[in-house]
């Protein structure tokens, strides 16, 4: 599986609000070998929002890795790549601002 939250402030709630200014992604790449299964997104927690991008329930069944490349402190690139070359999910992220920064 491949799942990619949607930028959340992690503040303990059980619920995490957004936060696309300050807030943490969290990534999840499992593609270890085990056949392949959906991931219920929809749950009867209703955290479906938590959720931007979701490799196994778009009617892919190939596995894939993710890669990260750094540009110094300026931008990190996530990529999702599928074995065939398939580039599924792309993001680039900016540095959160820091607490002393306006």
């Amino acid at each position: 599986m491949y799942v990619r939250s949607e930028k959340l402030n992690l503040n303990g709630e059980k619920h995490p609000p957004l936060d696309v200014e300050n807030g943490t992604v969290q990534v999840i790449t499992g593609n270890g070998g085990v056949p392949m299964r959906q991931i219920p997104i929809i749950d009867a927690d209703g955290n479906g929002y938590l959720v931007a991008e979701n490799a196994y329930n778009t009617n892919t069944d190939q596995f894939g890795y993710t890669e990260i490349e750094i540009n110094g402190k300026k931008s990190l690139t996530l990529r999702h790549i599928l074995i065939d070359g398939t580039v599924f999910d792309t993001e680039t992220y900016t540095p959160n601002k820091k607490p002393h920064e306006k």
